[in-house]
């Protein structure tokens, strides 16, 4: 009788690891140190295993820094950890600091598309809200700065008007991107990059390659901002952020102006991600100008490749119309274009791609997650082996 009931402790055992595999954070030690500006969240004493835990239940920890004289293989032994928002890490020639850095594997319960209507939205076991968004172990297609992707099971192809009475029915059907349309100007210039990067039109041209990038000076409310067409309504906001140096834009708020200037919406950046996005719901209005701008308290560069503000004119039909033909947006809403810029060499080749109406969100990527993803496999494998082993032995034994 133990015999036959012994692979009940094999399925068990099997389930267990399958759980560990697919939530454990995947740790990489670098010697260097996480930048202090900005990405502070805490400090405090503790054994570097207690600190992998203690940043591996915190959504917003990317890694932690310590001294390292530490010595972090004595039992019990403990240091001083500062906890960061970033995984972005620098090396230290002095050797004085050694870092872990968290990483994630990709979301394989859901994806990112663009639906006809021209907004991103979310497909499959989508998370509910931004508190499920932020507690997920696994790294999402695209960061979140504020708000859920609706489902794509939710967006219809006909005509509704974005402002109705049910305002969370998200109706934003033949959405574009208006940026595209839109005038850009910036605070200043930094004059050591390319020339590209002293244009402000660089950051709304659909592009995202390695020149296609807008960089100010280094200082108090640097700004960068479009001028939209028309007065809009927004749904959705998508940044995509340098690389190197992406925890400058934690000293930057996303901010949506009136044709007057009149302040609708202020959200600060909480992701160093290299895709962030805003999802509005319900949509603001009137919108005209569409802002990052920096604080006088935390002075900063500001640099990104791109400003996606997708969304669509708010003053009736003929005005939509116009925009969309400034736009050249065809009959049934804008289709996001991000492959046709990959495709015809206009974009870099590692970052080219946001959404590009084939399905998910490209991202980097994370050291270690496919080889997570192989031992979850190979877990899951002989799951279904001693299940299957163990049915024929009940069978076996019944007949």
């Amino acid at each position: 009788m133990a015999t036959r009931h012994r692979p009940h402790g094999v399925l068990l055992a099997c389930l267990l690891l399958s759980r560990v595999v697919w939530t454990r954070v995947v740790w990489t030690r670098v010697s260097g140190f996480i930048p202090d500006e900005l990405t502070e969240i805490s400090s405090a004493y503790h054994t570097v295993e207690d600190a992998k835990t203690a940043c591996g239940r915190d959504a917003d920890c990317g890694g932690f820094t310590f001294a390292a004289g530490a010595d972090e293989h004595v039992p019990g032994a403990v240091t001083r950890v500062w906890f960061k928002r970033t995984s972005e890490w620098f090396p230290d020639a002095s050797n004085d600091w050694k870092s872990y850095i968290k990483q994630r594997t990709a979301c394989a319960r859901f994806t990112y598309r663009t639906h006809e209507s021209g907004l991103l939205c979310c497909e499959g076991d989508c998370p509910r809200d931004a508190t499920e968004l932020r507690a997920l172990e696994c790294a999402p297609p695209i960061a979140s700065n504020d708000g859920v992707l609706p489902s794509c099971s939710t967006l219809y192809g006909q005509a509704v008007a974005l402002s109705t009475a049910d305002a969370r029915s998200w109706p934003p059907v033949r959405a574009m991107n208006l940026a595209r349309a839109g005038s850009a100007s910036m605070s200043s210039a930094y004059s050591g990059g390319p020339a590209s990067w002293s244009d402000a039109a660089s950051a709304n041209d659909h592009s995202i390659g390695p020149s296609s990038m807008v960089h100010t000076n280094c200082g108090p409310t640097e700004w960068w901002r479009v001028e939209l067409p028309t007065d809009a309504e927004v749904c959705q906001v998508v940044i995509s952020n340098r690389h190197e140096y992406g925890f400058r834009l934690l000293a930057f708020e996303l901010q949506l102006l009136a044709s007057d200037g009149a302040l609708l919406l202020a959200k600060p950046f909480r992701s160093t991600a290299n895709h962030s996005l805003f999802a509005l719901d319900p949509p603001v209005r009137p919108v005209r100008h569409v802002q990052l701008r920096g604080s006088a308290r935390q002075p900063q560069c500001l640099h990104v490749h791109e400003v996606q503000v997708i969304g669509r004119a708010h003053n009736g039909a003929r005005e939509r119309e116009r925009v969309r033909a400034l736009l050249g947006a065809p009959e049934h809403g804008e289709r996001n274009e991000w492959a046709a810029v990959t495709a015809s060499g206009r974009a870099d080749p590692p970052r080219a791609s946001l959404v590009d109406g084939r399905g998910p969100v490209a991202g980097d990527g994370a050291p270690g997650a496919l080889w997570c993803t192989g031992v979850a496999a190979a877990a899951v494998a002989v799951l279904v082996a001693v299940q299957a082993w163990h049915m024929s032995s009940l069978l076996a034994a019944r007949f």
